[in-house]
């Protein structure tokens, strides 16, 4: 019997894919770079391109690896220079009935044809008049989405040519599917074709497909716009040509049509660069898809709202925009609620949208924050809640969101709490500490004792931005006792933790003064003595977690003696453990 090292790879996969358990062939197939890598370049492209290129049939599954494994042979194991062998399998898949394989053999092709050399290129062309010419659609379709990559690599005019008429006859095939397919394949075509072809060659393609018959080509045609708007780049010439098309478009019969228009607007204004003059009629479009009668194209509109109000600037966003919200506030659907939730926080955020001032985001926005705060959808209500501390300097003008706020400390949905508790500091920095103190401290509190462990750590998170707001005297003076006094009188070990958890963040904060720093270490070290090992075991962690910021030597060989007096004494191995490792770091670092 010959030993492993022996067996012939080549030979041992052509035994496997030969076999009658298609699942072993599968596998095989799987493991295609793997038998490639094992038999090295020369005897891949001697041995298994061939036996591959010859073999392409079996179960779609097989064909589906296949397609998937060559498209990771080049440049690594086969370099570009000598990969043409591999685009010959690849069309053999690309022209099969299962969508999936030929869509992944469509793949492989375009990762490989960028490292093919340019004397490949009459090839490549051969190759896409064989699919374009072929009986059967299959092949059609296929061919739209390997255009863009090929033309790229085409240097000779004429090639190129020959490709725009190409792509113009699938645009126009008898069969849906292939124009669906020049449709979806429209942008990264266009975008790879010059500016005076683009207009001359394949703005009347991409008109035909705008207007195609079949509403599905149109649907997936709109969503070439912002491409073609990009390859014309001159803002007079997009206004003339692309500007009637979106018009068209967002009053198309097809809810889908408009669905993919709203759902790409901003890409398409955007890439238009429109005159000022004609920003007012792509507002107008987007207006009526904001208020469209179909709830999935209020929704793909609604989402695009803080790009198009950093794009078009507050005027006509309070033209167009602004009259839209309170209805779309009061939409049934919970889906059009919750992306305009995400959309008017996404306004207000500077990196996003810059353009809205603090007026028009009290008075557009603030009816809408309580609105949504008080949805019967908790998804609606957190989007607002996690990211309402970007209004932080302006919530001493709402005193409706303010009060909602204060409700929401009960609320069930852990999930709000957490947000909650994440607010509360900002709150204190709006409305000012005696506020907290009169209205937040005591539900801050009973947060840090919530039954939910995320909960609890919100407020762990928290305690450093209000220590920020309110000074570590205030904390001194205002939390420390009533954290002690709990700690003392608590029997839940969770609560315990979490207390020592704001502890080491504020211990281990660098505005926190050294008389609050030296009684926070102190209480740090009186829960060593814990009856629970769990405690014990989050003070050690706290501890070194604070030695690595303290440079304090007095300081830290106080808690240097304490970790060495509890590990002579833990009998609990997790405590000894992460002691220990906090005693070697204080070592190693003093």
């Amino acid at each position: 019997m010959s030993s492993p090292s022996s067996v012939d790879p080549m030979e041992f996969f052509v035994e496997q894919v030969a076999g009658d358990d298609v699942t072993a062939r599968v596998q095989s197939m799987r493991k295609l770079k793997m038998i490639g890598d094992a038999l090295g370049r020369e005897e891949t492209l001697s041995r298994l391109i061939p036996f591959l290129n010859e073999n392409v049939d079996g179960d779609d599954e097989i064909l589906l690896s296949m397609a998937s494994e060559l498209g990771k042979f080049v440049p690594g194991l086969v370099p570009g220079p000598r990969a043409f062998p591999i685009i010959t399998i690849l069309e053999q898949l690309a022209a099969v009935e299962e969508t999936v394989v030929r869509d992944k053999a469509i793949a492989s092709i375009n990762v490989i044809v960028p490292f093919l050399e340019k004397s490949d290129a009459p090839a490549l062309l051969s190759m896409i008049k064989r699919l374009v010419n072929a009986d059967w659609f299959t092949s059609k379709v296929s061919a739209c989405g390997v255009f863009h990559t090929v033309y790229k690599k085409l240097v000779s005019s004429e090639g190129r040519r020959e490709m725009r008429s190409l792509f113009k006859e699938l645009s126009e095939d008898e069969t849906p599917m292939v124009r669906r397919s020049a449709a979806r394949n429209f942008g990264p075509f266009v975008e790879m074709i010059e500016q005076d072809h683009v207009i001359s060659d394949m703005l009347p393609v991409f008109r035909a497909l705008c207007n195609d018959e079949s509403d599905s080509v149109r649907q997936l045609a709109i969503g070439g716009t912002h491409s073609i708007a990009k390859a014309l780049t001159d803002p007079g010439i997009n206004s003339d040509t692309i500007l009637p098309i979106v018009r068209n478009a967002s009053n198309d019969l097809s809810w889908r049509v408009r669905n993919n228009l709203a759902k790409g607007f901003s890409g398409i204004v955007k890439n238009m660069g429109v005159k000022p003059s004609d920003m007012g009629e792509l507002f107008r479009c987007y207006s009526s898809l904001l208020r469209d009668n179909e709830a999935e194209v209020r929704a793909g509109a609604v989402i695009e709202i803080a790009k198009m109000t950093q794009l078009g600037g507050s005027n006509l966003f309070l033209t167009f925009v602004a009259d839209t919200l309170p209805s779309l506030a009061e939409d049934g659907v919970m889906e059009v609620r919750s992306k305009l939730a995400q959309s008017i926080m996404a306004c207000v955020e500077p990196s996003i949208c810059g353009k809205l001032s603090d007026t028009i985001i009290v008075k557009s926005f603030m009816p809408i924050f309580e609105s949504f705060l008080s949805d019967e959808y908790s998804e609606v209500q957190l989007h607002i809640l996690n990211n309402l501390s970007r209004v932080s300097h302006l919530l001493s003008k709402m005193d409706g969101i303010v009060n909602k706020i204060l409700d929401m400390t009960n609320d069930k949905n852990w999930r709000v709490k957490k947000a909650v508790a994440i607010l509360m500091p900002f709150l204190a920095e709006s409305m000012g500490v005696e506020f907290f103190e009169s209205y937040l401290l005591d539900s801050w509190m009973k947060l840090l004792q919530d039954r939910v462990a995320d909960v609890r750590s919100a407020i762990v998170i928290s305690i450093i931005k209000l220590s920020k707001v309110t000074g570590p005297a205030w904390i001194h003076k205002e939390i420390l006792p009533r954290t002690k006094r709990l700690y003392a009188n608590s029997t839940s070990y969770l609560t315990r933790v979490t207390i020592i958890g704001c502890y080491v963040s504020l211990a281990s904060n660098e505005v926190t003064h050294r008389q609050l720093q030296e009684e926070l270490i102190s209480l740090l070290l009186k829960s060593f003595d814990d009856n629970v090992p769990n405690v014990r075991m989050i003070s050690a962690k706290g501890l070194r977690q604070f030695s690595h910021h303290c440079d304090d030597t007095a300081v830290v060989m106080k808690i240097k003696t304490a970790l060495t007096q509890r590990i002579a004494r833990e009998d609990d191995d997790d405590c000894k453990y992460f002691a220990q490792m906090a005693l070697d770091d204080i070592v190693s670092f003093f």
